[in-house]
C-alpha cells in the first residue's frame, strides 16, 4: 500500500506550459489512461468504488481511502495488476457493482526527482497539470505531507500555472456533474 499525494490544475494554453515543462524537464514519455469506475452500493464497507484502468499494455485494478484538503488529494492506494478486464469486470458485476463511469486521459509524462507530472486531456472536461508524489504509508506525517505539498506547487510556480487554477474536485465528481 502506498500514500499519493496529488495536485492539479486547470490549463489554459496547453502548447506553452507544454515547452516550459519541457524547458525544465526534458523529454516527456506518452500517457494513455482509460478508466472504468464501479459502485459497490454498500456491500463492502469501507469500499465504496472500484477502479479499472488500462495503463499501456496492462490493466489495474485500484480501490483508494481517499481524502480532499484545501485542493490536494491525499489517498491510500490498493492497487493489482489483472491479467483479463472481461474477467474482473464480469466477476465485479457478478459481486453486484456496478459500472458507472468511464474517464479518458491522454497526454504527457514527465519526471523530476521523484515527482510524476502528467500535462493530460481529460476527455469532456480539458487539460490539466497532474502533479503527485507516491510514498510508502509509513514515511508520512502530517509536516510530511506539507512538505510534499511545497515541493508540488514549486512546479505549479516555476511553470506559470498560478494558486487560483488548482482545481479541487475529484475527477470522477466533476465528470458526474456535467
Amino acid at each position: 500500500m502506498s500514500m499519493e499525494i496529488e495536485i492539479k490544475a486547470w490549463v489554459y494554453d496547453p502548447p506553452l506550459i507544454e515547452e516550459r515543462l519541457r524547458e525544465k524537464f526534458g523529454d516527456a514519455l506518452p500517457v494513455s489512461k482509460d478508466d472504468v469506475y464501479y459502485e459497490t452500493d454498500g456491500r463492502f464497507p469501507g469500499l465504496n468504488t472500484l477502479r479499472l484502468r488500462k495503463s499501456g499494455a496492462k490493466w489495474i485494478l485500484t480501490y483508494k481511502d481517499k481524502s480532499l484538503e484545501d485542493g490536494t488529494e491525499i489517498n491510500r492506494e490498493h492497487e493489482t495488476v489483472v491479467e483479463e478486464f472481461e474477467v474482473i469486470d464480469e466477476l465485479l458485476r457478478r459481486f453486484g457493482c456496478r459500472k458507472f463511469l468511464e474517464k479518458k486521459k491522454r497526454g504527457l509524462l514527465f519526471s523530476h526527482e521523484d515527482l510524476v507530472i502528467e500535462l493530460v486531456h481529460v476527455e469532456s472536461l480539458g487539460t490539466f497539470l497532474e502533479i503527485e508524489k507516491v510514498l510508502p504509508v509509513d514515511t508520512l506525517e502530517l509536516a510530511g505531507i506539507e512538505a510534499v505539498k511545497k515541493e508540488i506547487l514549486a512546479v505549479f510556480d516555476a511553470v506559470g500555472i498560478g494558486r487560483d487554477r488548482i482545481e479541487g474536485r475529484y475527477y470522477s465528481d466533476m465528470l458526474l456533474d456535467l
